[in-house]
C-alpha cells in the first residue's frame, strides 16, 4: 500500500460512518378503537350517589310511624320516662305559653309534698318494661324522679337477688344527676361489688357507699338516672336482665328506712 493510500484511510472510515443506516420496514397502525357506549348508572364521576338517585328512594312517612320508629330519641323508650317526657313537655308548653302572654307564673308544687309516698322502685313483675337498654346488659330507669318516690336523704337503697348456690356475679351500679340542670347536678357516683350464690339476699347499700370524682355527696332526690348490670365472674359475660336468667336473679329493689 501506498503512502498516498495510507493517508487517505482515515477519510475513507469516517465517509463510510458517515452513511445513514438503512431504514426497517414500519409496522402498520392499528384501527382507532371506538368508544364505549356510555353507561347508565347512579354514581357520579366520584363514584358517589347522586342526589337524584338518592331523592328517588326516599318517601314520605307519616306522623305516627314516625314516631314508632323513633321513640328513643323522643324520650319514649319506656312507659315511665314516656310519662316524665309528657308531663315535662306540658309544664315546659305551659309556660312558653304564659311568658307570651306575659302572664306571671304562679306554680304551686307543694301538692307534690301530699302525694302518698312509696320506696319501692321496681319488683320486676312486668320484667324490665320500665327500664331502658342498648345493648340488654345494663338497664336504665328514671324512677328516682317520680314524686310519689320516698327519696328522704336516711333511707337505705335495698337490692334482692336470688342467686343459685355457687353463682358469682359482680354488681355494677351508676348514677347519673345532669339531666336536673339548674344547679342541681351533683356529678356522677358509682358501685360495684361481687356477689356469691346463696338463695334469695338483700344488699343495703347507704348513699356514702357510692364514689364520686367529685365533692358533692349523694342525694337519692338529685338521681336523675339510675343504671345496673349484673356480670359473670367466671366468664365475664353480661347477664341479659330481660332474658328468663335475668328474672330469676334480679328480684327487687327500693328505698327503705
Amino acid at each position: 500500500m501506498s503512502r498516498f493510500q495510507q493517508e487517505m484511510l482515515p477519510f475513507e472510515s469516517a465517509a463510510r460512518g458517515s452513511r445513514p443506516a438503512p431504514d426497517k420496514p414500519r409496522k402498520p397502525r392499528k384501527a382507532p378503537r371506538k368508544p364505549r357506549a356510555a353507561r347508565a348508572s347512579p354514581k357520579g364521576s366520584s363514584g358517589r350517589l347522586s342526589a337524584e338517585s338518592m331523592a328517588a328512594k326516599q318517601r314520605e312517612i307519616s306522623v305516627s310511624e314516625f314516631f314508632a320508629k323513633n321513640r328513643h330519641l323522643l324520650g319514649f323508650d319506656n312507659p315511665s320516662k314516656a310519662l316524665l317526657t309528657t308531663v315535662k313537655e306540658l309544664v315546659d308548653n305551659s309556660l312558653d305559653a304564659a311568658d307570651e302572654a306575659r302572664i306571671p307564673a304562679d306554680i304551686d308544687l307543694a301538692a307534690f309534698g301530699q302525694l302518698p309516698k312509696s320506696g319501692l322502685i321496681d319488683d320486676f313483675s312486668k320484667s324490665m318494661a320500665n327500664w331502658s337498654s342498648r345493648d340488654g346488659g345494663s338497664f336504665k330507669t328514671y324512677k328516682f324522679q317520680d314524686p310519689e318516690l320516698d327519696t328522704a336523704p336516711g333511707n337505705k337503697l335495698a337490692l334482692t337477688l336470688n342467686l343459685q348456690e355457687g353463682q358469682d356475679l359482680l354488681l355494677g351500679l351508676g348514677i347519673d344527676s345532669k339531666f336536673n340542670g339548674h344547679g342541681k347536678d351533683i356529678g356522677n357516683f358509682n358501685h360495684g361489688r361481687k356477689v356469691s350464690g346463696k338463695g334469695p339476699q338483700t344488699i343495703l347499700l347507704e348513699a356514702k357507699d357510692f364514689n364520686s370524682k367529685g365533692d358533692k355527696p349523694l342525694e337519692w332526690s338529685k338521681i336523675s338516672t339510675f343504671t345496673i348490670s349484673l356480670t359473670d365472674a367466671e366468664t365475664k359475660q353480661r347477664i341479659q336482665l330481660a332474658t328468663p336468667e335475668g328474672a330469676r336473679i334480679l328480684k327487687r329493689i327500693e328505698l327503705v328506712k
